[in-house]
C-alpha cells in the first residue's frame, strides 16, 4: 500500500484562515500609505506654487510692473509680444500671479492636478487640493492652503 502525501482539508483551511488574518491586519497600513502619498503630492504642489509665485513676484519687481494694475509678466523672458498664456507668460495683479488659468498654470507642472477655480485639485479627488489665494491689495502676500479632508 502506498503512503499518501499532501495536505489535509483541515491544513488547507488553517492556511486560508491565517492568510485572511494577515491580510486584514495589513490592509489598514496600505490605506494609510495612499493617504500619505496624496498628502505628499499636495505638499509638493504647494511648494511648487509658492516657488513659482515668488519667482513671478521677483520678475515683476525687476520689470517695474505697476502693482495695482492687472499686468502680464514675460515669465519665460523671450520678449514675445503680445504677452499671453499661449506665449508662456503670466498675468499678475499686486505683483503676484492671478488665481486663474492666466496665472500660475504656465509655471507649475499640472501632471496629476486640475485647476478648478483657484484650487489645484488632485485628479478625480474632491476635497483634496491646494488653494492659492492671490493678494487683494498692494503689500499683501498670497496664501497657500492645503485641504486634505477627503484624501
Amino acid at each position: 500500500m502506498k503512503k499518501q502525501s499532501g495536505f489535509t482539508l483541515i491544513e488547507l483551511i488553517m492556511v486560508i484562515v491565517i492568510l485572511g488574518i494577515l491580510a486584514a491586519t495589513a490592509l489598514p497600513k496600505f490605506v494609510s500609505l495612499q493617504k500619505d502619498a496624496k498628502t505628499a503630492s499636495l505638499n509638493s504642489m504647494k511648494s511648487a506654487v509658492q516657488s513659482a509665485s515668488a519667482m513671478i513676484h521677483a520678475k515683476a519687481l525687476v520689470d517695474g510692473v505697476n502693482p495695482t494694475a492687472a499686468t502680464w509678466v514675460d515669465a519665460n523672458g523671450d520678449g514675445t509680444t503680445p504677452l499671453s498664456v499661449a506665449n508662456g507668460d503670466v498675468r499678475t495683479r499686486y505683483l503676484y500671479p492671478l488665481q486663474d488659468a492666466n496665472g500660475l498654470t504656465n509655471l507649475v507642472d499640472m501632471d496629476g492636478f486640475t485647476l478648478v477655480g483657484r484650487t489645484f485639485r488632485l485628479d478625480n479627488v474632491n476635497n483634496c487640493h491646494v488653494q492659492y489665494t492671490a493678494p487683494t491689495a498692494v503689500g499683501e502676500v498670497p496664501t497657500y492652503t492645503i485641504i486634505d479632508t477627503a484624501c
